[in-house]
């Protein structure tokens, strides 16, 4: 019986310890519900945040880039003339419907290879100059099929910029979000190192998730969300490409860390990912070198705290799996960047992958001589880039030459901006590294030495994601930095788009500093006092089995006095940190004892007096962990959330009102001319959209002063001179501009020939004897088009013989006439655009023009020649027509001067 009855006492002692860990499981899964609920509300405001700070861009036009990447891309639109022209004869023939959309089908299939032939503007990569850094083909085919479905309607380009944007804001919290629980801010003062409770289920592992932590994923997706740097990205349609490399390289980040953790496949996901976000965007490549870094802190974290709190469940840790696993990963990154190396120098002419083609006007920095000049000034540049994350109030669309002058002297002020950022970004990389640990760490790992870090995990997790957000904007403005190659443009907002990632995360956590201290101090306790408890309960319940004792009054007499003690000692402020831990200690030996003695009371309502007590027990500790300084922590939350609502509420403010700017290109150059007034390109395209809005007077004032600025400004020229024909027909003024811009490489030469022939045509015909204006005109035409060279050859001849009577001078212009038609007409002058059979008839035409101007020649020299009394040459002339001229209306007059040349010949 007594046996019996031990027991049942022992049954109910470990069926009362099941319920009360049963209870503190179901606490922990609803309170990891409850921040799940917050977590996805938080999502969900950073998605409307975003959307409605750039809702006022979806109406907005097309501005001057777009044109390159969208309006004028043949890779996007095709060819619409054969679009068109297809069409018709669809129509026209048989009026097929499923012909018509065979034909729409056809024209909607994306050549291959001119994706990979043309960069992201349109332009042919094997032209010299063309940017062979812009291979883009997946943001292409994304406006690829934006306009199959809409064509070229705005609307449809900006929303789907606006939504990558909302997108990529939620991608960063969640980024944060699995960055601060794989780095939580828990910590303890004692050496020995502890670790989070394993939990069975996410809900639990987030039942540990602090308030601090919380915040400051909060705190990195808003300000990611309305950052005004990323007007230029989202309200431009040509940043799409920085949108889209964003969103696949953050999911790639996310397969990454899955993948580290044990999940299989992973990493073959990453990798794909990846590429994606390299086809979308270029610049992304750079980033492959995060991985390992990750790579690297994760396992530096995992070994300092084997169960982190990862949102992702680990696998069993082990360090020399890990060490092997690293190693491995490390290798195929390798690869993947050596594979994709290769491939871009396969395919780009000359192997040139960095594009060597930019001009003084685009980047100063890389043609200025002298190196000293050059390293000074681009250090300038980093200030200037840094400076528009902090502080992003006077922002441009171009920052061109000469909007940021080179400093030319060491003794130049801008010298200590450049300075101060270098050694504030060094001095905190420093601090992050002694703070983290991390150096110990790394030497340890190279020693091999598995030996305990006297370290707080509440410092080194802290500063381990400050040295990882720093680390990420690095890596991530390499591209740009001018380091490696020079780029394109001196400064440009978008390539902050994504750099801002470690910027937002960097501000998240400076702002929940005071947040993170004694409350995540005592929260890793609460862990390790519920740990230890369930440790020892189960030891209790076996011991409980073997020894039958009575249960001590004493011990509760005990707890209470130490509960008093307790309450007194934090009334007169004697319960510091160091003291309430060891106390803590003392609580769980003596709640593990009074649990060892109750296990053998035979009595029920003993045992409920035991839960009573057990309830005050944990009641306490919980009073002494989360009720100190509780009035403070609250008022330094109460202070992080308003100035989170503070700084995001300047942002969107600011966000909002710069998206007006990007409305249209007369906007966005106005307004870039008043933060970039000595910059040459900014006055050349604010010129330009003078012009096409027929605002002539302002037009050549921009173009005067882009000239002003830089005066080797070729493409000025020729907008220059129109402006001035449109303005008032000054064609005296706008000639020789035109012909100078004939020899510029940037523009079209075809709308200056196009011109100066429309006014040479206008001068001619008013002055139809005028030799000189012939002359130019044919000066002009020669290196396009040959057959209208020896056409005004011809009339000069023509005038000479006629009017001035001056033969000897007309036979020259005849001959010149001649040889011009030997020259190879320009493939621009033959009509391509309407099939084959088009192009035979303009060759045939072209054929047909040749061989009556060499007639009409011919004829004039034989007539010279009889002129000037050489009747041999005349003859030889003469005949010349007669031979192969019989289908043009001059052989017979050609036939009759040679009988009548002949004759007097036959007759001596």
């Amino acid at each position: 019986m007594k046996v019996i009855k031990d027991q049942s006492k022992a049954s109910s002692s470990v069926g009362v310890k099941k319920d009360a860990k049963s209870r503190v499981d179901l606490e922990k899964t609803k309170s990891g519900q409850l921040i799940a609920i917050r977590l996805v509300m938080y999502c969900l405001l950073i998605f409307l945040t975003a959307f409605v700070v750039y809702s006022n861009t979806i109406e907005h036009d097309f501005t001057v880039n777009d044109q390159s990447v969208v309006v004028e891309n043949k890779n996007v639109i095709g060819d619409q003339q054969q679009v068109d022209l297809d069409i018709t004869e669809s129509n026209i023939n048989n009026n097929d419907n499923d012909n018509l959309y065979n034909i729409i089908y056809h024209q909607a299939t994306l050549s291959l290879g001119n994706l990979l032939n043309y960069n992201y503007r349109g332009e042919n990569i094997s032209k010299s100059i063309s940017d062979k850094t812009l291979f883009r083909p997946l943001t292409t085919i994304s406006f690829r099929l934006n306009f199959l479905s809409n064509g070229l309607e705005p609307f449809i380009y900006h929303f789907w910029n606006i939504f990558l944007h909302c997108l990529n804001s939620i991608y960063v919290f969640v980024l944060s979000f699995i960055l601060v629980t794989s780095f939580p801010t828990t910590s303890s003062n004692s050496k020995e190192i502890t670790s989070l409770i394993p939990a069975k289920s996410k809900f639990e592992r987030l039942s540990s998730f602090s308030i601090a932590d919380e915040i400051s994923c909060l705190i990195a997706g808003l300000i990611f969300a309305v950052h005004p740097i990323h007007t230029e990205a989202v309200s431009s349609v040509y940043g799409r490409s920085e949108l889209l490399g964003t969103t696949f390289y953050i999911l790639s980040l996310f397969t990454f860390v899955r993948g580290i953790m044990g999940g299989n496949g992973h990493l073959g996901k990453t990798m794909v990912l990846f590429l994606l976000a390299c086809l979308s965007n270029e610049s992304v490549f750079f980033l492959i070198v995060f991985y390992p870094l990750l790579d690297l802190l994760l396992f530096f974290s995992l070994s300092i705290n084997s169960t982190s709190m990862f949102v992702f469940q680990v696998a069993k840790f082990s360090k020399s799996q890990w060490r092997k696993g690293m190693v491995k990963r490390v290798v195929i990154f390798f690869l993947i960047a050596i594979l994709y190396i290769s491939f871009r120098v396969w395919f780009t002419p000359n192997g040139s992958i960095f594009n060597s083609n930019y001009r003084e006007l685009d980047n100063p920095i890389g043609k200025h001589p002298i190196y000293i000049n050059r390293l000074l000034s681009n250090m300038y540049i980093h200030f200037k880039y840094l400076s528009l994350l902090l502080v992003p109030s006077q922002l441009s669309v171009d920052y061109s030459f000469n909007c940021i002058p080179l400093i030319e002297s060491i003794t130049d002020t801008r010298n200590i901006y450049s300075i101060a950022t270098y050694l504030s970004l060094f001095a905190l990389v420093l601090v992050s590294m002694m703070k983290s640990n991390l150096y110990a760490f790394v030497k340890s790992i190279r020693e091999k030495k598995n030996k305990d870090l006297n370290i707080s995990l509440n410092s080194v997790n802290y500063w381990i994601l400050v040295l990882l957000s720093i680390m990420f904007m690095m890596i991530s403005f390499l591209p740009f930095s001018n380091i490696f190659f020079y780029m394109a443009t001196l400064i440009s907002e978008r390539y902050l788009y994504i750099s801002s990632i470690g910027f937002s995360i960097l501000i998240s956590r400076i702002l929940v500093l005071p947040l993170i201290g004694k409350d995540e101090v005592l929260l890793i306790q609460n862990d390790k006092i519920d740990d230890e408890y369930d440790e020892k309960d189960d030891k209790n319940n076996e011991k409980s089995k073997k020894d039958n004792s009575n249960i001590s009054n004493n011990n509760k007499n005990i707890i209470k006095n130490r509960n008093i003690k307790e309450e007194k000692n934090k009334k007169n402020g004697k319960d510091k940190e160091e003291n309430q831990l060891k106390e803590l200690k003392k609580l769980i030996k003596l709640q593990d004892k009074y649990m060892n003695d109750n296990s053998s009371d035979d009595d029920n309502n003993n045992n409920s007096s035991s839960n009573n007590d057990k309830s005050k027990l944990s009641t306490n500790i919980k009073r002494i962990n989360n009720n100190e300084n509780s009035n403070n922590n609250s008022l330094k939350l109460f202070i992080t959330i308003i100035s989170l609502i503070i700084l995001s509420s300047i942002y969107s403010i600011q966000t909002w009102n710069r998206n007006l700017d990007w409305e249209n290109s007369l906007k966005l150059y106005s307004s870039a001319e008043k933060v970039c007034a000595n910059s040459a390109r900014v006055h050349f395209n604010l010129g330009m959209v003078y012009k096409d809005s027929n605002e002539y007077d302002k037009a050549i004032l921009s173009f005067q002063k882009a000239q002003e600025i830089y005066s080797d400004y070729c493409e000025v020229e020729l907008h220059y001179s129109l402006a001035i024909l449109y303005k008032d027909g000054n064609y005296v003024e706008a000639i020789p501009r035109l012909k100078k811009s004939l020899d510029c490489k940037y523009t079209d030469s075809n709308v200056a020939y196009s011109a100066l022939s429309e006014i040479y045509q206008f001068l001619t015909e008013k002055q139809p004897n005028n030799i000189t204006l012939y002359q130019e005109w044919a000066d002009v035409e020669q290196r396009f088009n040959p057959i209208l060279t020896s056409t005004l050859l011809y009339e000069i001849g023509v005038i000479e013989q006629e009017v001035n009577e001056n033969f000897e001078s007309s036979i020259k212009y005849f001959l010149r006439s001649l040889v011009a038609l030997k020259k190879e007409t320009s493939q621009h002058y033959v009509d391509q655009s309407g099939g084959n059979n088009q192009i035979r008839l303009t060759q045939e035409a072209i054929d047909e023009k040749k061989k009556e101007l060499i007639c009409q020649n011919h004829m004039w020299i034989g007539r010279a020649f009889k002129k000037i009394e050489n009747d041999k040459k005349a003859i030889e002339y003469l005949e010349k027509v007669v031979k192969d001229c019989k289908d043009q209306g001059i052989w017979s007059e050609a036939h009759q001067s040679l009988r009548q040349l002949k004759s007097p010949l036959k007759n001596t």
